[in-house]
């Protein structure tokens, strides 16, 4: 079970600095606006929160490319900050081992921090044991710009030997807006049936974009 903070209203902490709010208060009770200011020159709140307006939100911004946040009028060391913060998110994430598996949210803003390494489509298995522990993080498959190959029973083959109870397939495709075609679908299907006869669950397969991802199992309505 995960526990969400709301963030506090400007009005409540204009008078706390950013650092005495997260102190105080915790991280997570900053705004969007303000975790972006601590990342700007002068920490300016006005002008972090005029970029979330142009940018769309703090996501959208996130996975601006340099050229996307100079255009915005972000400084080059702000744009280094921003892309270092990336960074520092996605390799702790990575280096904290044997962790549980997310929700549907927080896997799909996982695996949108880590590609910002990815300039084309990836196929990538999560494989977790019975407790739902990570055992298998890792792209097994790596494409053109708009498609990648894929072996199921090699995928299959690598939970096996891992000794995976559940697995979770995903295509990450560098584009704004996702789209699914009967391919993905196909994958999906045989998937499952495949994995049923060797005792291996399908979770979900996801196809993730920049702004929008597709679930198979919520999308499709698996049951459960």
């Amino acid at each position: 079970m995960t526990f969400e903070s709301t963030p506090l209203p400007l009005t409540t902490v204009e008078d706390e600095s950013i650092l005495t709010t997260t102190i105080l208060r915790g991280a997570a009770a900053l705004s969007d606006a303000q975790v972006l200011a601590s990342l700007l020159e002068g920490q300016n709140l006005t002008r972090a929160e005029n970029l979330l307006r142009e940018a769309g939100s703090l996501d959208h911004l996130e996975n601006l490319s340099p050229l996307g946040m100079d255009a915005l009028g972000l400084q080059e060391c702000e744009i280094t900050r921003l892309m270092l913060a990336t960074e520092f998110a996605t390799r702790a994430i990575r280096r904290n081992g044997r962790r549980k598996l997310g929700t549907l949210e927080e896997t799909v803003r996982e695996l949108r921090l880590r590609a910002q390494a990815w300039p084309r489509t990836v196929i990538g298995l999560i494989g977790v044991d019975p407790c739902k522990r990570m055992i298998v993080d890792k792209v097994v498959f790596e494409g053109t710009l708009d498609w990648t190959p894929v072996n199921l029973p090699g995928i299959l083959r690598e939970t096996l030997r891992a000794g995976c109870a559940e697995i979770v397939l995903y295509r990450w495709a560098p584009m704004p807006e996702v789209a699914v075609g009967q391919e993905d679908r196909r994958i999906a299907d045989e998937l499952r049936v495949m994995g049923s006869v060797l005792g291996i669950t399908l979770i979900d397969y996801l196809v993730i974009a920049e702004q929008s991802y597709w679930s198979g199992r919520c999308d499709d309505g698996w049951d459960a």
